[in-house]
């Protein structure tokens, strides 16, 4: 059975980062254990700073509708957008699509009130993984536990799979975005084919 591909429910979380680079039709598989999806270059900001200073919740609340994640290794989305807590100082602010004219205002506001604020896009890249056995194959990369009881859906993690240094967020149950850094890009990607050959696999660029 073919389906569009921004309108599935059973392999990809409506959460999840879905980007309109096309609208054509897919052949998905069921029992496959895994789909790879690479939504392509996305606009990933850097930001770090004291987040306590109300400022910054009030500023992100205007601009994209997110509530800060107060604790480390939680993240918020709203409308495509998503704001991971990494670090003590530390976020990465994920969009989908941001004009030009907000990514001058936030800089020149955040760094106005001593934070710092830079763009990271052309560093990383994205890759949404889902499928029933997508917790199993992450797993034999990285010491994270990915049951379903501890890693559920709105945390986030800086962790490694394999040789590679990844973020990790859990869009849905069955349902993650991997995060790497852009020349690791390959390796991670044919890792996770190689990963799940006994399972089954679907890649969609």
């Amino acid at each position: 059975m073919e389906y569009n591909f921004f309108n599935l429910k059973s392999n990809f979380s409506t959460n999840a980062l879905y980007f309109k680079k096309n609208e054509r039709k897919i052949s998905l598989d069921k029992n496959i254990g895994l789909t790879i999806f690479n939504p392509g270059i996305l606009n990933i900001f850097n930001i770090r700073g004291n987040f306590k200073n109300p400022y910054y919740s009030s500023l992100m609340k205007s601009n994209f509708k997110i509530k800060l994640p107060k604790k480390i290794g939680n993240f918020e989305s709203k409308n495509r957008n998503y704001l991971l807590n990494i670090g003590p100082d530390e976020m990465l602010l994920i969009t989908e699509t941001i004009k030009k004219e907000i990514i001058k205002k936030l800089e020149k506001n955040l760094k106005k009130n001593k934070f710092s604020f830079t763009e990271v896009s052309d560093n990383y890249q994205a890759l949404v993984l889902s499928g029933k056995d997508v917790r199993w194959i992450l797993s034999k990369g990285s010491p994270i536990n990915f049951d379903e009881k501890n890693f559920t859906p709105g945390k986030c993690i800086q962790t490694h799979l394999s040789h590679s240094n990844v973020i990790l967020f859990c869009n849905e149950v069955n349902s993650f975005t991997l995060i790497c850094v852009s020349s690791f890009s390959e390796y991670v990607l044919e890792w996770l084919k190689q990963s799940s050959i006994e399972h089954g696999y679907n890649y969609i660029s």
